[in-house]
Protein backbone atom coordinates (compact mmCIF):
# COMPACT_ATOMS: atom_id res chain seq x y z
CA UNK A 1 0.00 0.00 0.00
CA UNK A 2 2.83 2.35 0.90
CA UNK A 3 4.63 1.53 -2.34
CA UNK A 4 1.50 2.17 -4.34
CA UNK A 5 1.02 5.55 -2.62
CA UNK A 6 4.65 6.45 -3.25
CA UNK A 7 4.36 5.57 -6.96
CA UNK A 8 1.21 7.64 -7.31
CA UNK A 9 2.90 10.60 -5.60
CA UNK A 10 5.88 10.42 -7.97
CA UNK A 11 3.54 10.27 -10.96
CA UNK A 12 1.70 13.41 -9.79
CA UNK A 13 5.01 15.27 -9.27
CA UNK A 14 6.19 14.40 -12.81
CA UNK A 15 2.89 15.63 -14.31
CA UNK A 16 3.17 18.94 -12.43
CA UNK A 17 6.76 19.39 -13.61
CA UNK A 18 5.76 18.73 -17.22
CA UNK A 19 2.96 21.29 -17.00
CA UNK A 20 5.26 23.90 -15.45
CA UNK A 21 7.95 23.24 -18.06
CA UNK A 22 5.39 23.41 -20.88
CA UNK A 23 4.07 26.71 -19.56
CA UNK A 24 7.59 28.21 -19.40
CA UNK A 25 8.31 27.12 -22.99
CA UNK A 26 4.98 28.51 -24.11
CA UNK A 27 5.63 31.86 -22.40
CA UNK A 28 9.10 32.03 -23.89
CA UNK A 29 7.72 31.39 -27.37
CA UNK A 30 5.13 34.15 -26.94
CA UNK A 31 7.84 36.63 -25.88
CA UNK A 32 9.86 36.08 -29.10
CA UNK A 33 9.23 38.49 -31.97
CA UNK A 34 7.69 37.07 -35.10
CA UNK A 35 9.90 36.32 -38.07
CA UNK A 36 13.63 35.55 -38.03
CA UNK A 37 15.28 35.93 -34.66
CA UNK A 38 18.91 36.84 -33.98
CA UNK A 39 19.51 38.61 -37.31
CA UNK A 40 19.48 42.39 -37.75
CA UNK A 41 17.18 43.83 -40.34
CA UNK A 42 18.99 43.82 -43.68
CA UNK A 43 20.04 47.26 -44.85
CA UNK A 44 19.82 48.50 -48.41
CA UNK A 45 22.78 47.26 -50.40
CA UNK A 46 25.22 49.66 -52.01
CA UNK A 47 27.50 47.24 -53.81
CA UNK A 48 30.43 49.22 -52.39
CA UNK A 49 33.24 47.98 -50.13
CA UNK A 50 33.35 48.90 -46.45
CA UNK A 51 36.25 51.26 -47.20
CA UNK A 52 35.29 53.82 -49.85
CA UNK A 53 37.55 54.93 -52.71
CA UNK A 54 38.43 58.30 -51.16
CA UNK A 55 38.96 56.72 -47.75
CA UNK A 56 41.29 54.16 -49.31
CA UNK A 57 43.27 56.90 -51.06
CA UNK A 58 43.50 58.79 -47.76
CA UNK A 59 44.90 55.76 -45.91
CA UNK A 60 47.47 55.04 -48.62
CA UNK A 61 48.53 58.70 -48.81
CA UNK A 62 49.11 58.80 -45.09
CA UNK A 63 51.23 55.63 -45.16
CA UNK A 64 53.17 56.73 -48.24
CA UNK A 65 54.32 59.90 -46.51
CA UNK A 66 56.11 57.89 -43.82
CA UNK A 67 57.05 54.54 -45.41
CA UNK A 68 56.97 55.15 -49.18
CA UNK A 69 56.94 51.83 -50.99
CA UNK A 70 58.97 49.97 -48.38
CA UNK A 71 57.79 46.51 -47.36
CA UNK A 72 56.39 46.63 -43.84
CA UNK A 73 54.96 44.11 -41.38
CA UNK A 74 51.23 44.30 -40.66
CA UNK A 75 51.68 46.23 -37.39
CA UNK A 76 53.94 48.89 -38.93
CA UNK A 77 51.72 49.38 -41.97
CA UNK A 78 48.48 49.79 -40.03
CA UNK A 79 50.24 52.25 -37.72
CA UNK A 80 51.42 54.21 -40.76
CA UNK A 81 47.83 54.34 -42.01
CA UNK A 82 46.45 55.31 -38.62
CA UNK A 83 44.29 52.18 -38.39
CA UNK A 84 43.44 50.02 -35.41
CA UNK A 85 44.53 46.36 -35.81
CA UNK A 86 40.99 44.94 -35.81
CA UNK A 87 39.84 47.32 -38.55
CA UNK A 88 43.07 46.86 -40.54
CA UNK A 89 42.49 43.11 -40.85
CA UNK A 90 39.51 43.69 -43.12
CA UNK A 91 40.60 47.05 -44.56
CA UNK A 92 43.91 45.71 -45.89
CA UNK A 93 42.04 43.06 -47.85
CA UNK A 94 39.85 45.76 -49.42
CA UNK A 95 42.82 48.00 -50.27
CA UNK A 96 44.55 45.02 -51.88
CA UNK A 97 41.77 42.99 -53.50
CA UNK A 98 39.23 45.68 -54.36
CA UNK A 99 41.41 48.65 -55.25
CA UNK A 100 44.88 47.24 -56.00
CA UNK A 101 46.56 49.88 -53.83
CA UNK A 102 48.24 47.47 -51.42
CA UNK A 103 49.81 44.04 -51.78
CA UNK A 104 51.12 41.28 -49.54
CA UNK A 105 54.61 40.05 -50.50
CA UNK A 106 56.50 37.41 -48.55
CA UNK A 107 54.56 38.16 -45.38
CA UNK A 108 55.01 41.95 -45.63
CA UNK A 109 52.70 44.69 -46.88
CA UNK A 110 53.69 47.18 -49.59
CA UNK A 111 51.99 50.03 -51.45
CA UNK A 112 51.65 49.02 -55.11
CA UNK A 113 52.88 51.02 -58.10
CA UNK A 114 49.21 51.88 -58.76
CA UNK A 115 48.95 53.07 -55.15
CA UNK A 116 51.99 55.30 -55.61
CA UNK A 117 50.49 56.82 -58.76
CA UNK A 118 47.20 57.43 -56.95
CA UNK A 119 49.05 59.13 -54.08
CA UNK A 120 50.85 61.39 -56.56
CA UNK A 121 47.59 62.60 -58.06
CA UNK A 122 47.61 60.57 -61.28
CA UNK A 123 44.09 61.00 -62.65
CA UNK A 124 44.18 57.83 -64.75
CA UNK A 125 45.37 55.80 -61.75
CA UNK A 126 42.51 57.06 -59.57
CA UNK A 127 40.02 56.16 -62.31
CA UNK A 128 41.64 52.71 -62.59
CA UNK A 129 41.26 52.09 -58.85
CA UNK A 130 37.64 53.31 -58.87
CA UNK A 131 36.66 51.18 -61.89
CA UNK A 132 37.69 48.01 -60.05
CA UNK A 133 34.38 48.35 -58.21
CA UNK A 134 31.71 47.01 -60.66
CA UNK A 135 28.91 49.47 -59.87
CA UNK A 136 31.27 52.47 -60.04
CA UNK A 137 32.77 51.17 -63.27
CA UNK A 138 29.28 50.86 -64.74
CA UNK A 139 28.28 54.37 -63.67
CA UNK A 140 31.49 55.90 -64.96
CA UNK A 141 31.13 54.17 -68.32
CA UNK A 142 27.51 55.29 -68.67
CA UNK A 143 27.84 58.83 -67.30
CA UNK A 144 31.35 60.12 -68.10
CA UNK A 145 30.35 61.68 -71.43
CA UNK A 146 26.99 63.01 -70.24
CA UNK A 147 26.03 66.12 -68.31
CA UNK A 148 24.64 63.93 -65.54
CA UNK A 149 23.36 65.24 -62.21
CA UNK A 150 22.21 63.39 -59.10
CA UNK A 151 18.66 62.82 -60.39
CA UNK A 152 19.83 61.19 -63.60
CA UNK A 153 22.30 58.92 -61.81
CA UNK A 154 19.78 57.81 -59.20
CA UNK A 155 17.20 57.16 -61.91
CA UNK A 156 19.69 54.99 -63.80
CA UNK A 157 20.50 52.93 -60.68
CA UNK A 158 16.80 52.48 -59.82
CA UNK A 159 16.06 51.25 -63.34
CA UNK A 160 19.10 49.04 -63.85
CA UNK A 161 19.94 47.99 -60.31
CA UNK A 162 16.68 48.23 -58.38
CA UNK A 163 17.98 46.23 -55.41
CA UNK A 164 20.77 48.70 -54.69
CA UNK A 165 20.65 51.86 -52.57
CA UNK A 166 20.58 54.48 -55.33
CA UNK A 167 20.92 57.49 -53.03
CA UNK A 168 23.95 56.15 -51.15
CA UNK A 169 25.77 55.00 -54.28
CA UNK A 170 25.14 58.31 -56.06
CA UNK A 171 26.54 60.31 -53.16
CA UNK A 172 29.75 58.27 -53.11
CA UNK A 173 30.08 58.33 -56.90
CA UNK A 174 29.73 62.13 -57.11
CA UNK A 175 32.30 62.61 -54.35
CA UNK A 176 34.80 60.51 -56.31
CA UNK A 177 34.05 62.34 -59.57
CA UNK A 178 34.60 65.71 -57.86
CA UNK A 179 38.01 64.48 -56.70
CA UNK A 180 38.92 63.13 -60.15
CA UNK A 181 37.90 66.42 -61.76
CA UNK A 182 40.31 68.24 -59.43
CA UNK A 183 43.20 66.32 -61.00
CA UNK A 184 44.88 66.84 -64.36
CA UNK A 185 45.74 64.06 -66.78
CA UNK A 186 49.18 65.45 -67.63
CA UNK A 187 52.11 63.46 -66.31
CA UNK A 188 50.16 62.35 -63.29
CA UNK A 189 50.57 65.73 -61.62
CA UNK A 190 47.92 67.60 -59.69
CA UNK A 191 47.11 71.12 -60.76
CA UNK A 192 48.77 73.44 -58.28
CA UNK A 193 47.41 76.87 -57.44
CA UNK A 194 50.29 78.51 -55.64
CA UNK A 195 48.60 81.77 -54.75
CA UNK A 196 51.81 83.71 -55.51
CA UNK A 197 53.27 85.16 -58.69
CA UNK A 198 56.61 84.36 -60.30
CA UNK A 199 57.83 87.81 -59.22
CA UNK A 200 57.04 86.99 -55.59
CA UNK A 201 58.68 83.57 -55.95
CA UNK A 202 61.82 85.21 -57.33
CA UNK A 203 61.80 87.69 -54.43
CA UNK A 204 61.60 84.85 -51.88
CA UNK A 205 64.51 83.12 -53.60
CA UNK A 206 66.59 86.33 -53.54
CA UNK A 207 65.76 87.02 -49.88
CA UNK A 208 66.93 83.58 -48.81
CA UNK A 209 70.00 83.79 -51.04
CA UNK A 210 71.05 87.17 -49.63
CA UNK A 211 69.96 86.61 -46.04
CA UNK A 212 70.30 82.84 -45.34
CA UNK A 213 69.26 82.85 -41.68
CA UNK A 214 68.99 79.04 -41.64
CA UNK A 215 72.41 78.57 -43.24
CA UNK A 216 73.77 76.50 -40.36
CA UNK A 217 70.89 74.05 -40.55
CA UNK A 218 71.86 70.48 -41.41
CA UNK A 219 71.69 69.78 -45.17
CA UNK A 220 69.84 66.50 -44.71
CA UNK A 221 67.23 68.11 -42.46
CA UNK A 222 66.49 70.71 -45.12
CA UNK A 223 66.44 68.04 -47.83
CA UNK A 224 64.05 65.84 -45.83
CA UNK A 225 61.75 68.80 -45.29
CA UNK A 226 61.80 69.69 -48.99
CA UNK A 227 60.95 66.08 -49.90
CA UNK A 228 58.10 66.04 -47.37
CA UNK A 229 56.56 69.25 -48.73
CA UNK A 230 57.06 68.08 -52.32
CA UNK A 231 55.14 64.87 -51.55
CA UNK A 232 52.30 66.81 -49.97
CA UNK A 233 52.00 68.91 -53.13
CA UNK A 234 52.34 65.92 -55.49
CA UNK A 235 55.55 67.20 -57.14
CA UNK A 236 56.28 63.71 -58.45
CA UNK A 237 59.35 64.40 -60.58
CA UNK A 238 60.98 66.57 -57.93
CA UNK A 239 60.40 63.90 -55.27
CA UNK A 240 61.99 61.23 -57.49
CA UNK A 241 65.02 63.45 -58.14
CA UNK A 242 65.55 64.36 -54.48
CA UNK A 243 64.97 60.82 -53.20
CA UNK A 244 67.42 59.40 -55.72
CA UNK A 245 70.11 61.95 -54.94
CA UNK A 246 69.67 61.97 -51.16
CA UNK A 247 72.10 59.08 -50.36
CA UNK A 248 74.87 60.92 -52.21
CA UNK A 249 74.32 64.37 -50.70
CA UNK A 250 76.82 65.18 -47.96
CA UNK A 251 77.20 68.95 -48.28
CA UNK A 252 75.86 72.01 -50.11
CA UNK A 253 78.53 71.43 -52.75
CA UNK A 254 76.95 68.07 -53.63
CA UNK A 255 73.63 69.82 -54.26
CA UNK A 256 75.10 71.67 -57.22
CA UNK A 257 75.00 68.46 -59.26
CA UNK A 258 71.19 68.37 -59.18
CA UNK A 259 70.45 72.09 -58.80
CA UNK A 260 69.44 72.73 -62.42
CA UNK A 261 67.18 69.67 -62.59
CA UNK A 262 65.64 70.43 -59.19
CA UNK A 263 64.78 74.01 -60.15
CA UNK A 264 63.45 72.85 -63.53
CA UNK A 265 61.17 70.24 -61.89
CA UNK A 266 59.93 72.77 -59.32
CA UNK A 267 59.16 75.43 -61.93
CA UNK A 268 57.46 72.83 -64.14
CA UNK A 269 55.26 71.60 -61.28
CA UNK A 270 54.23 75.05 -59.97
CA UNK A 271 54.29 77.21 -63.07
CA UNK A 272 56.45 79.67 -61.10
CA UNK A 273 59.78 81.08 -62.25
CA UNK A 274 62.52 81.22 -59.63
CA UNK A 275 65.27 82.19 -62.05
CA UNK A 276 63.97 84.48 -64.82
CA UNK A 277 65.91 84.24 -68.07
CA UNK A 278 68.54 86.94 -68.30
CA UNK A 279 68.51 89.40 -71.14
CA UNK A 280 70.60 88.45 -74.11
CA UNK A 281 73.06 91.31 -73.45
CA UNK A 282 73.59 90.14 -69.86
CA UNK A 283 74.13 86.51 -70.81
CA UNK A 284 76.48 87.31 -73.69
CA UNK A 285 78.23 90.65 -72.93
CA UNK A 286 80.95 90.12 -75.54
CA UNK A 287 78.43 89.68 -78.33
CA UNK A 288 76.58 92.79 -77.13
CA UNK A 289 79.76 94.89 -77.22
CA UNK A 290 80.63 93.74 -80.75
CA UNK A 291 77.13 94.59 -81.88
CA UNK A 292 77.52 98.16 -80.59
CA UNK A 293 80.88 98.47 -82.32
CA UNK A 294 79.37 97.32 -85.61
CA UNK A 295 76.62 99.90 -85.31
CA UNK A 296 79.17 102.68 -84.70
CA UNK A 297 81.12 101.64 -87.79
Amino acid sequence: MADSFKTCKLHIIRMVKRKIKGKVVEMAAESKPKGKVGRPKRKSRTGLPLVGVLEAIGFVKKAYQSVGRKEKPFSSMHDAMGMKPAFAKSAFGILANNYGLLELKNGAWQITSLGERVVNGDKDAVIDAMKRIPILDELYTQMKDRNADRDLIEDYINRKRAKLNAEGITTKYLEIIDYINSLTATNGKQEISSGISSRQAEMIRLMYSLFPIGKDEDVHSQLDRLIEISKENNFTELVKLLMGAKPFIKSHEDLKRISKDAVKDFESATGLVLYPKEKESQRHPKHADSAVENEEE
